[in-house]
């Protein structure tokens, strides 16, 4: 089952493009145990929606890092990607992966809070 959990991401005027704006780290372990998964991830995805429609779509390898030696996943906005955040509002976003196997996992969803600083 997916954590539920609000994030906040910030966008910061169209001057400072390159820096990194969000991240999370997630280690993925068996439910239950605790003990590191003992797969590997084949895709991952990171969807920010505004009424059901995308509004930014990452994967891996764009801004979201698997490491399989810890069997842990990032994922990384940098500014330059919220500048579909003109005014202060709510969003929903899913994150999930594709295991190796080929069935995929809802890692966590829930509710953005966009702001816009300018």
């Amino acid at each position: 089952m997916a954590e539920n959990k609000t994030i906040e991401v910030r966008y910061y005027g169209p001057s400072s493009d390159d820096f990194v704006t969000y991240t999370s780290k997630l280690a993925l372990t068996n439910p239950g145990e605790g003990s590191p998964i003992e797969f590997s991830v084949r895709e991952a995805h990171f969807r920010i929606s505004r009424n059901e429609r995308i509004v930014l779509d990452l994967t891996l390898d764009d801004n979201i890092v698997w490491n399989d030696g810890e069997k842990s996943i990032y994922v990384f906005i940098r500014n330059s990607e919220l500048g579909f955040i003109r005014a202060d509002t709510e969003l929903s976003y899913s994150w999930w992966v594709v295991w190796e196997n080929g069935t995929s996992t809802t890692l966590r969803e829930g509710t953005v809070t966009a702001v816009r600083v300018d």
